[in-house]
């Protein structure tokens, strides 16, 4: 093994370590002792944990909500491939025979409802594009569903891939999810959880976004920032504290089943290492789900279970 070999694999043990604790949470503890020593009378506010259970609404249906013109070519594309199953599927969902396999919102309601909680559902309003592909805001299937799940959820806008960050594209996005409910978006989670520091909370402070829940990483589980609690984003630019409150979440659906190629038991165990770990520090335990993912539709057939137990251990 030469020296580069050895730095790149220490790099990537102290980014497992690091990621696998909260480790800013277990330090504020050392501290508070350090400081309990000289002041002994001194008073700490006490966290608490919380259960913040999140939503993304990437691709809202599998195959309804869509203009014509998108669906006529999605349904040549699959018979093109040969792919005939999924396009009887595809027929009979569109003529109302079959329920979409992505509408699993009556089934979130109820879980939610069931453990009295309230999440946090993400909307993409963006255009159409390569990265960008639910149905379209400007549709009654987009407007009637923002307005269902206001109901019992609070709404953030899922800032578009093709956004770049640019505030007059988010605000736009923003409008457009906003106009269906009545209350301002003041919270928000990046599309792919893409970040570009500094621009990305800049952007969001000058739209009036308070807090932002993108802090994942897609292709690993754990603590990105290294902490569970919520903390204000430091410009170091330009040297002042955004009114951006960061909240960390350490894992996402897709980090388990497409990246890391975990079976449903082994995310199950996976999880529940992470609400511990959480638990013990009293932080925030923020997962991401879509929709899509709890469909028991293709890959996904097992992973509702996963969903279930970890909303029954989570809270």
């Amino acid at each position: 093994m030469n020296i580069n070999d050895s730095v790149i694999q220490t790099a990537l043990l102290l980014k497992i370590i690091f990621l696998d604790e909260p480790l800013v949470n277990h330090w504020a503890e050392e501290l508070k002792k350090i400081i309990r020593i000289e002041y002994p009378d001194i008073i700490f506010s006490e966290n608490r944990y919380s259960f913040i259970p999140t939503m993304d609404i990437d691709v809202a249906y599998a195959y309804l909500g869509r203009s014509l013109s998108v669906t006529i070519a999605s349904y040549l594309k699959t018979i093109s491939k040969f792919q005939f199953r999924t396009a009887i599927q595809k027929k009979l969902v569109i003529l109302r025979l079959k329920k979409d396999p992505y509408d699993t919102f009556d089934y979130q309601e109820s879980i939610f409802k069931k453990y009295k909680l309230n999440p946090i559902y993400f909307f993409l309003a963006g255009k159409r594009g390569p990265y960008d592909k639910n149905i379209s805001p400007e549709s009654s299937k987009f407007k009637k569903l923002v307005k269902k799940i206001s109901s019992f959820a609070k709404i953030g806008i899922h800032p578009s891939y093709q956004s770049g960050s640019d505030a007059k594209i988010v605000a736009e996005e923003i409008i457009k999810v906003e106009r269906n409910i009545s209350k301002k978006i003041t919270c928000s989670r990046q599309h792919f959880l893409k970040l570009n520091l500094p621009d990305t909370y800049r952007c969001l402070a000058k739209l009036g976004i308070t807090d932002d829940y993108t802090m994942t990483y897609a292709g690993a589980v754990g603590f990105r920032a290294s902490i569970c609690t919520p903390f204000f984003f430091y410009d170091l630019q330009a040297e002042i504290v955004l009114p951006v409150k960061i909240h960390s979440g350490s894992v996402m659906d897709g980090t388990l089943n497409e990246y890391l190629k975990l079976s449903p038991m082994d995310a199950v165990s996976v999880i529940g290492e992470l609400i511990q770990k959480v638990k013990n520090v009293k932080g925030e335990f923020i997962p991401i789900w879509h929709n899509h993912s709890i469909s028991e539709y293709g890959h996904w057939r097992g992973w509702k279970t996963v969903f279930e137990t970890m909303m029954e251990t989570a809270n």
